[in-house]
């Protein structure tokens, strides 16, 4: 009965949440494979009062049920990040549907961020810099959770991202 086909399914591999007076959700939602089986994602934006909202409007607005088990990315911006981070994890923990592995990051310009469809090359970067450099730190969602839930501090990568090439 809890069979779903894979193209009634919403796979969503990286989000962007932000908070003026709703909840924007900005998804990379996976369409299709290319001839190299790539990935051809399309970017969807939702609104709600609260993040269940906000899943549930993207549901809709795709007419698929929404699969978050491939999420890698979730981008936030200091509205998140100062206010309502608790409702952010409580909504992961509570989703018996995704993971808490993805990586979190913080950015000051989170639609500019995410208008330009860089979000593999920040995942990948994070992960480069923390295992080569070790300057940075890359924060998973359960990082998040622990930290907030010990009452510790929580470090989120904060990303400034720059299209222009850089020039010596």
């Amino acid at each position: 009965n809890s069979y779903i086909e894979l193209n009634d399914l919403g796979i969503i591999n990286r989000i962007g949440i932000t908070h003026d007076d709703k909840y924007t959700l900005f998804a990379s939602v996976i369409e299709s494979t290319d001839e190299n089986l790539e990935p051809v994602e399309k970017l969807i934006t939702a609104e709600g009062n609260d993040i269940p909202e906000l899943i549930n409007n993207l549901s809709t607005s795709l007419n698929k049920k929404i699969y978050m088990s491939h999420l890698d990315l979730l981008i936030i911006d200091d509205t998140i990040k100062s206010y309502e981070i608790k409702n952010l994890i409580n909504f992961f923990l509570n989703n018996n549907e995704t993971r808490e592995n993805f990586l979190v990051v913080s950015t000051s310009d989170i639609k500019t961020l995410i208008n330009n469809s860089k979000f593999q090359e920040i995942n990948d970067l994070t992960t480069i810099n923390q295992n080569e450099t070790s300057k940075s730190i890359q924060t998973t969602m359960f990082d998040v959770a622990l930290n907030f839930y010990l009452n510790e501090p929580i470090y989120i990568q904060n990303i400034n991202y720059n299209d222009t090439p850089y020039l010596d």
